[in-house]
């Protein structure tokens, strides 16, 4: 049985608390990603609102020790540990995440997404304005241990 709780597909990290059917979207959160339950959208929010607040925690818990990431790079042999410093060695200003598409193999699920994103500039970067981007994830998230787990990231860059 598959039992999907939320009706908005597409939301951002700059949305007010919501609240369905008057349960804090705490609650909510909890039960709908525990026990076999997925919910790609408020997975996704919640992995990139972690991210905006550096909490390293929060992002270590939700990201597989077996995580690739996948890059368009001839040597890629990135995994878990280079893109948790990666995705938090910039500062987010902001996200927008729209799910696309998803393809559930039970406890593995593949989810197509569109994401926008602010971030500060880095390095050799044009400081004069922050870094703004967009482009599809496929991500695939496996459950592992009662909770579900980012265990692959492809992102395609649009913008």
């Amino acid at each position: 049985m598959h039992l999907r709780l939320s009706a908005a597909r597409c939301r951002g990290s700059d949305q007010p608390p919501a609240r369905w059917g008057g349960t804090p979207m705490a609650i909510v959160k909890s039960l709908r990603n525990h026990g076999g339950m997925f919910d790609a959208l408020q997975l996704i929010e919640d992995l990139q609102a972690a991210l905006q607040r550096g909490d390293r925690e929060r992002v270590e818990a939700m990201v597989s020790d077996r995580m690739i990431w996948v890059m368009p790079l001839k040597d890629n042999a990135r995994g878990k540990a280079q893109w948790v410093e990666a995705s938090l060695g910039v500062t987010w200003n902001w996200f927008r995440v729209s799910v696309h598409r998803e393809v559930d193999l039970g406890q593995v699920r593949i989810v197509e997404s569109w994401i926008e994103q602010s971030r500060e500039p880095v390095d050799d970067e044009d400081a004069s304005a922050p870094v703004t981007a967009e482009g599809v994830v496929v991500d695939v998230w496996t459950e592992e241990d009662g909770a579900w787990r980012l265990v692959s990231r492809h992102p395609q860059r649009s913008t």
